[in-house]
């Protein structure tokens, strides 16, 4: 009798294809799920169409780019749940692909023991969203793609995912910033993708209903950009929970000064680490950014920092054997997954405070010059001009 290979991919790929048979199934029979936004995407879809305004007034509602609703036409062609389906199979199918070039990038020569970890890791995270038909799901495949585009100098392919990241949702523009300032060869792939995106919707309406949505998209932003205390996961939601009441004008100076923090870790490790291990950190730092400062994180919007700290984690457990980093991480990881499971009440503060506790692990290794090793595998070296073994000191 043969035992599970556990370090086989075969049993990473057998996970996320039970993952999407049982969503499969719970759509089919819930399509619209608990909290499901893909009407939202529906009607703006329509809209666009008939040419009616795309943005409601308030905080809720429509809140992406006029190429958004472009992208989602597609699925309103198909009968009704098979659109349902086909639009989280592709949230899916791009996450897992997303997640073992993630893998691959980490261990270029063996990751088929990180990508079952991190898979078993990633899944709970990515339940809500997938569930509820969120553009997160797609949003996070898209930043994988991209990290593993931009560490193997794939300039091209690096800014279509980037620029459609913006498409998706318009935050994506804090990693396309960040990215520009530190990888100077992708400026002008980012412009050019970065027009296509803003330039493309004038090819499918008239330039003055086009020109009117750009403004009302730019409306709806600002306004949205301050929704107040509620059902938000971020860093000011911690602080309410704390018995901190911080004012808009101290939380945008936080993020500002968190911004500025941000990008000089990853210069840092940009500038003093090779790559992968340079790539991968700026993501990690960009979805940690993006948890904690956008005021309308949402709790399934931690789909995209699932992979990350399930990669982080998969790196201290098997590669560089730090027990007490394991041990830490799988925390991060269990709050970040199953924060539900420890109140009977919404608790909108847990997955921020496990998330600012990743940025604190972060900052230490990073600062501290202990990124995970060169050799990303027991027995394995990198030694390729792509993956140079560049120590961090």
């Amino acid at each position: 009798m043969h035992l599970i290979n556990w370090r086989s991919p075969r049993c990473g790929w057998w996970l996320w294809a039970t993952f999407l048979i049982v969503l499969t199934a719970s759509v089919a029979i819930d399509p619209l799920g608990r909290m499901g936004v893909t009407p939202v995407y529906r009607e703006a879809a329509a809209n666009w169409w008939a040419q009616q305004d795309l943005y409601s007034p308030g905080i809720h509602g429509f809140q992406y780019l006029p190429l958004s609703a472009i992208f989602f036409t597609p699925v309103t062609w198909l009968p009704f749940l098979v659109g349902e389906e086909v639009w989280r199979w592709l949230g899916v199918v791009l996450l897992a692909w997303g997640v073992w070039r993630l893998c691959r990038l980490a261990a270029p020569k063996g990751p088929s023991s990180l990508f079952v970890l991190v898979t078993v890791l990633t899944i709970p995270t990515a339940m809500d969203a997938a569930q509820i038909g969120q553009a997160n799901l797609l949003f996070a495949s898209l930043l994988l793609h991209a990290t593993a585009d931009v560490a193997g100098r794939r300039w091209g392919a690096a800014a279509v995912a980037l620029s459609l990241l913006v498409a998706v949702k318009p935050f994506g523009l804090v990693m396309v910033l960040l990215v520009a300032a530190l990888y100077s060869p992708l400026r002008w792939y980012l412009a050019g993708g970065l027009t296509a995106v803003l330039a493309s919707p004038f090819f499918f309406g008239p330039t003055a209903y086009v020109l009117a949505q750009y403004h009302w998209a730019l409306v709806k932003l600002l306004v949205s950009s301050r929704p107040g205390p509620g059902r938000w996961a971020d860093l000011a939601s911690l602080l309410w929970a704390a018995g901190g009441h911080p004012s808009d004008a101290m939380m945008t100076g936080v993020r500002l000064a968190a911004a500025v923090g941000a990008l000089a870790l990853s210069w840092r490790a940009v500038h003093r680490c090779g790559e992968p291990r340079a790539s991968i950190l700026t993501l990690a730092v960009t979805a940690t950014y993006l948890m904690l400062c956008n005021p309308r994180t949402q709790e399934n919007s931690y789909v995209m920092l699932g992979p990350v700290v399930a990669l982080f984690t998969a790196w201290a457990l098997l590669v560089d054997r730090r027990r007490w980093a394991a041990a830490l991480l799988l925390v991060v990881c269990v709050g970040l997954g199953f924060h539900r499971a420890f109140s009977v009440l919404p608790n909108y503060w847990l997955q921020p405070l496990v998330a600012l506790i990743f940025a604190g692990y972060l900052v230490y290794i990073t600062l501290a010059n202990r990124l995970p090793a060169d050799s990303f595998l027991p027995g394995f070296r990198v030694s390729s001009p792509q993956f140079p073994s560049t120590d961090c000191s």
